[in-house]
């Protein structure tokens, strides 16, 4: 086999293995919770932790942090209001929102 054979060889066989399939990113975890993607937010409650115990999740005043359900990189919006039960700070509007996503 000729050096030229070899490298057309290993050319062919890279592009028949290649995948364009995107490789999932590795878990992101603030404090204990693992961190989700909602509508391109991340959320840093599970799901059942959100949604279980409805009369536990009153909002309290905390300081200022950022909203983790309204907040991104490109628009970043602090709120005083935090869930006792999720310890998230939401703004007053994404409050509902947040625990029935």
């Amino acid at each position: 086999m000729t050096h030229l054979q070899f490298r057309s060889q290993l050319a062919n066989e890279l592009m028949n293995t290649y995948s364009s399939r995107k490789r999932p990113g590795a878990p992101v975890i603030c404090g204990k919770n693992k961190l989700k993607k909602l509508g391109g937010r991340t959320i840093s409650v599970e799901n059942v932790q959100r949604k279980a115990n409805v009369e536990d999740h009153l909002p309290t005043k905390a300081k200022p942090r950022r909203c983790a359900y309204y907040s991104t990189k490109e628009t970043v919006k602090r709120s005083k209001i935090v869930c006792r039960s999720c310890n998230v700070a939401l703004c007053l509007e994404c409050f509902v929102p947040f625990h029935e996503a």
